[in-house]
């Protein structure tokens, strides 16, 4: 095909006289066209509305909602299991040092903040990454439902977000409060125990 033909096809209709003059093989596989387009009916196997894509795409989303669902179920059951853990684990790994700040006169309840203060500097962290990391997240998924005749994108907005955040927020704290009131149950004189 020579620079001029290409030019022409780029610039003009693309019609079968324009096609096969630019000695290609014609055969079109789809016909996007308006509302008054004259076209011959024994030439088009099936014809689909733009009303009808519309309602096929609605339809699959809708049928995608369960697994929507699914998703954030597991992720809300994920935030708690996993900020729970951090709680415990850091519990764990600091019950002689509580011990020994009770033994030099440090209260329980200053005890209680200083947990309290911890779990929510993690928190913190982990929320400002999850958030670009979450709506990085949502892209990758959404893409993996696209076609050649459908793209999906991601759709998020603040409502979202501060939902997610809240329920963020409202596990740490519940979590950090649970694992805090632990410090009562610290044994002292085994806590400051040498590892035997």
């Amino acid at each position: 095909m020579k620079q001029n033909d290409c030019i022409d096809l780029i610039f003009s209709n693309i019609t079968a006289h324009t096609w096969q003059k630019a000695k290609g093989f014609y055969q079109p596989t789809t016909l996007l066209v308006g509302e008054n387009y004259k076209y011959h009916k024994q030439d088009i196997n099936s014809k689909i509305s733009i009303n009808e894509q519309k309602k096929n795409a609605y339809n699959f989303v809708n049928s995608l909602m369960s697994i929507f669902a699914l998703i954030i179920v597991f992720g809300a059951l994920l935030i708690i299991i996993v900020l729970y853990n951090l709680g415990s684990l850091s519990f764990v790994e600091r019950m002689r040092d509580y011990a020994t700040l009770r033994v030099l006169g440090i209260h329980k309840k200053k005890l209680r903040i200083l947990t309290l203060i911890e779990n929510l500097i993690t928190t913190f962290i982990g929320w400002l990454i999850g958030i670009p990391a979450g709506i990085w997240f949502l892209g990758q998924y959404v893409n993996t439902f696209s076609t050649i005749n459908l793209e999906y994108t991601r759709y998020y907005n603040w409502s979202t977000i501060l939902i997610a955040s809240v329920f963020v927020w409202i596990g740490s704290l519940s979590t950090t409060l649970f694992i805090s009131r632990r410090i009562r149950s610290i044994y002292m004189v085994q806590a400051l125990k040498g590892v035997e």
